[in-house]
């Protein structure tokens, strides 16, 4: 295991291409994600010492990051319940980012995404994107697009 000053480092798992569709059960989602990313840590040798990053893809009819950072805007921070507890969200110090907790303290981030399709019909995914940029652009419009939105093409 990789350390600095004797302090572990965890491991960032990243899944870079995530869709919460509206016909999700959130809680199952979620619960289903943070299984996903201990079980990859395991096989990386790191337990539970690692950070999980979910990347939205959000297609132009998905809202999931919206619809979470409206309910902290609101001063809730419960976003889904199960047998296991609530599920907690929390902003982080950049408006594309979501701190997602589990009831045992566990955590993951969410960060906001676009995919975004093109007139050519190609998909570019607009990482950390918090605006809306519409599909039917070219190729090279939406990717100057993205760019100028701040996000990562």
């Amino acid at each position: 295991m990789e350390s600095q000053g004797g302090v572990p480092i965890p491991l960032l798992i990243v899944d870079a291409h995530v869709h919460i569709h509206d016909c999700y059960d959130l809680p199952g989602f979620l619960q289903a994600a943070f299984s996903n990313f201990l079980r990859a840590a395991r096989e990386a040798g790191r337990g539970g010492s690692h950070i999980p990053v979910l990347l939205l893809a959000e297609g132009r009819k998905q809202r999931a990051f919206q619809r979470i950072s409206d309910e902290m805007k609101r001063g809730t921070d419960r976003i889904a319940e199960d047998e296991s507890g609530i599920y907690r969200a929390f902003p982080t110090e950049e408006p594309e980012s979501i701190r997602i907790e589990r009831p045992d303290g566990a955590f993951l981030v969410l960060i906001s995404g676009r995919q975004i399709v093109t007139a050519e019909r190609l998909e570019v995914l607009a990482l950390s994107a918090v605006s809306g940029i519409p599909d039917g652009l070219s190729l090279e419009e939406a990717v100057a697009a993205v760019e100028k939105a701040g996000a990562i093409p």
